[in-house]
């Protein structure tokens, strides 16, 4: 399909998508800032299989939508901040907290895995602190404890994050945060593992009660599909796995653009669309010249762009 069909070496340096993440709120600039009333409880978007099987499933548009529309805002089904950030940012909106004993703070910061925070606002919300107490926290802690010291822990405490939101996810209401169960719409390209590989991952597997295949599976998706949250001034803070983000395909010359906002997915548009009209992002800068896009399509992707601008260039000479 013409997108995310790449496995990147590495989540952590190569998401399939980037996402910008703006925990100050403001304008989101083209395409991302005015909430459209949906009526009636209907969907604006909808995941739908494209026409072109080549293209896999995709984003669809639902009623016409203006510019600057915002067409979808919702948690994804997985997110991960990554350390050193995971003991400061809040998992839900991506706010810094204050730390313990700041006077009228109600934020917190898990000390006994020093791998989770959350606001007071999102915690009054949702709950989330103790239900990562109870999940996710007591689940790291009964790994032994060279494995929580290893390398690529990021990765470890996203899956067992799944395994714990299998139980109970803080969040069942589909308005709020994406189901986890949607993420079986995600592309998982497999790769071939050495034994050496293997092993651990089916001794990881044993130890949250998740079998071989859907601990690769879930690697895989999230080298494949995992877009990488950024707070302004600072490098990478996390991960999110997506299943309308997965969606979304590439076109060189894009009607729409997907950012993370206070911990949401957004989806603004950058032009009018109408019913039925496929949502499109760029996986590049576009820009870029057609020479330099298609190489980094090719390689990163594994797929050659047939979007009408890189017919239109090529058919230029440009």
């Amino acid at each position: 399909r013409e997108k995310g069909s790449a496995s990147p070496p590495n989540v952590e340096t190569t998401p399939a998508v980037t996402i910008a993440a703006n925990p100050q709120g403001g304008n989101l600039g083209d395409g991302a800032g005015r909430e459209r009333e949906k009526g009636d409880g209907a969907q604006l978007v909808e995941r739908r299989d494209c026409s072109d099987p080549t293209r896999g499933r995709g984003l669809f548009a639902n009623a016409p939508l203006k510019r600057l529309d915002c067409a979808l805002k919702v948690r994804p089904a997985l997110t991960l901040i990554f350390e050193p950030y995971s003991s400061e940012v809040c998992l839900a909106c991506n706010k810094i907290t204050t730390p313990a004993g700041v006077s009228g703070s109600t934020d917190k910061r898990c000390r006994t895995c020093k791998r989770f925070a959350v606001c007071g606002e999102c915690d009054a919300a949702f709950n989330l602190f103790e239900w990562h107490k109870e999940g996710e926290c007591k689940r790291w802690m009964k790994l032994p404890e060279g494995m929580r010291q290893q390398r690529q822990l990021d990765v470890q405490f996203m899956l067992v994050r799944y395994r714990a939101a299998m139980d109970k996810d803080w969040s069942d209401d589909p308005n709020v945060k994406e189901p986890l169960n949607s993420l079986v719409d995600l592309q998982a390209n497999m790769i071939n593992l050495p034994e050496t590989q293997m092993k651990g991952i089916r001794g990881l597997g044993n130890l949250i009660d998740l079998s071989p295949e859907k601990v690769i599976t879930l690697m895989m998706m999230i080298r494949t599909n995992a877009g990488s949250i950024h707070l302004p001034n600072v490098n990478k803070v996390g991960c999110a796995l997506s299943s309308n983000l997965s969606a979304l395909n590439h076109n060189c010359d894009p009607n729409a653009v997907a950012r993370v906002l206070d911990g949401c997915l957004v989806v603004g548009m950058t032009r009018e669309v109408e019913k039925d009209d496929e949502l499109t992002i760029s996986y590049v800068d576009t820009a870029a010249p057609l020479i330099e896009r298609q190489a980094i399509l090719r390689n990163h992707y594994q797929f050659a762009c047939s979007c009408e601008r890189c017919v239109r260039e090529a058919t230029a000479g440009l």
